[in-house]
């Protein structure tokens, strides 16, 4: 997703309030990186309330231009990137994902469609296939 339309989440509101309803963990960690040669910063346990993820001083997101936050049982990670974010599950999560998007009547591919266009357009994608 475009990384600069979305402030420090990084993502459609609607997506991250989707993630806290499969994952009730109230937080998760998050690291920045730092520039080369420099020490990589700790991961520090963030909140994922909306509200409260962007107003924690401590949150790398906050002054890191690249983060990764995910939960310790490895079922979500979430990479800000330079120029895109990245949100990886299980295919078993990503469906409990989709299942809370439809109550709102849109899925992952959808989102992924309202930010990148339709997949037959995505030349990345068939050279990543081949």
């Amino acid at each position: 997703m475009d990384r600069n339309r979305y402030g420090v989440h990084r993502m459609p509101r609607q997506l991250w309030e989707a993630i806290r309803i499969v994952f009730p963990e109230a937080a998760f960690l998050v690291c920045g990186y730092a520039p080369v040669g420099q020490p990589e910063p700790p991961e520090v346990l963030i909140d994922t309330d909306w509200d409260a993820f962007a107003a924690d001083g401590r949150n790398p997101a906050n002054v890191s231009p690249e983060w990764v936050a995910y939960y310790r049982d490895g079922n979500m990670a979430i990479l800000a990137g330079f120029d895109l974010t990245i949100v990886g599950f299980p295919f078993v999560v990503a469906d409990k994902i989709d299942q809370v998007l439809a109550m709102e009547g849109t899925n992952l591919r959808e989102l992924t469609r309202e930010e990148f266009g339709h997949e037959s357009q995505w030349p990345f994608l068939a050279t990543v296939v081949k």
